[in-house]
């Protein structure tokens, strides 16, 4: 079942800058199902925490604003851009634009948190979009023209590191950001605490709108033999469905709703049989890859992070 295919493209995400996902062959790792939930289908009342609410604290990192804003509104979709080789047919999310590059999260009324592989250097020219988010029921884009009150950009780096002992960034905005609540973060010592517990993500997988991975767990140790050899100290492995583009995502204890981790990296998010791009499907014990999945890691939040949050 699994036979024949060949894997086109890896996210070791330590050692990658932002590039444009115009470039990047598309699709998505599913661990189990697709546990994707557009932000506009958010069960309110499924939990106690409103996950909608912290939906609207989560942005979109770009390198290609202009000063007048964005306009997405001739933005192509995901299927479009990938004819040859196509995307396997019926794949839910290729109606979808392909806009982002990696995903960020506020944590302060002027400060926001991302990956530290994004690079220093480029996230001191990036902007930040917020209310990137899908119209489920009109099939398009909630809002295609971003302005003011929705795009940011870094005034200043203020904590970046991309290397064995974390994957991480802080930059200071040009304004506060209004209207939106920062999400909580939380530096923990190692990756015992959170060994087999529910999680959650809001991420831009595949760079497509904002969605919510509604299932999955953290682990403290190695899912496989084939998993690299993180220092689990400052990083863990999990199973929440993403792509490219959810790098920088803010993953959630299902728990608590703060957020724990920093999406950072992860096994190949597809595959190419017979001239289709299919999306990775499967588990620590086998996949459409031919071999069991190595899992997805985070970086947890380091406590100088919580530091500089604390101190504005």
């Amino acid at each position: 079942m699994f036979n024949n295919t060949t894997t086109v493209m890896a996210r070791d995400c330590l050692a990658i800058s932002i590039v444009l996902l115009t470039t990047l062959p598309a699709s998505a790792i599913f661990y189990g199902d697709d546990d994707y939930v557009e932000v506009d289908q958010i069960d309110k009342n499924d939990s106690d925490i409103d996950w909608a609410e912290r939906a609207r604290s989560v942005a979109i990192v770009l390198d290609n604003v202009g000063p007048n804003g964005l306009d997405l509104s001739n933005a192509r979709a995901m299927r479009a851009r990938y004819r040859n080789p196509p995307l396997e047919a019926g794949y839910k999310y290729g109606p979808q634009p392909r806009v982002a590059q990696l995903t960020a999260f506020l944590v302060g009324p002027d400060l926001i948190m991302t990956a530290g592989h994004a690079g220093a250097r480029r996230l001191g020219r990036a902007a930040f979009v917020f209310n990137y988010t899908w119209d489920s029921k009109n099939k398009r884009l909630r809002q295609s023209k971003y302005g003011p009150t929705e795009v940011y950009r870094c005034k200043k780096v203020l904590l970046h590191r991309n290397d064995k002992l974390g994957d991480y960034a802080i930059c200071q905005l040009d304004k506060p950001v209004k209207g939106r609540t920062p999400l909580t973060i939380e530096a923990l010592q190692d990756t015992a605490a959170i060994d087999k517990q529910p999680a959650k993500m809001i991420s831009a997988p595949d760079g497509t709108p904002l969605k919510l991975t509604n299932a999955g767990q953290t682990l403290g140790s190695r899912p496989t033999d084939r998993s690299p050899n993180l220092n689990l100290k400052h990083f863990f492995f999990h199973t929440l469905d993403n792509s490219g583009g959810s790098s920088g995502a803010p993953i959630f204890s299902a728990k608590t709703g703060r957020v724990i981790g920093i999406q950072s990296g992860g096994d190949d998010n597809f595959t190419r049989k017979e001239g289709v791009v299919y999306a990775t499907r499967g588990d620590f014990e086998k996949s459409n890859l031919g071999r069991p999945l190595k899992g997805e890691w985070g970086s947890l939040i380091p406590a100088r992070a919580v530091e500089i949050v604390e101190s504005r």
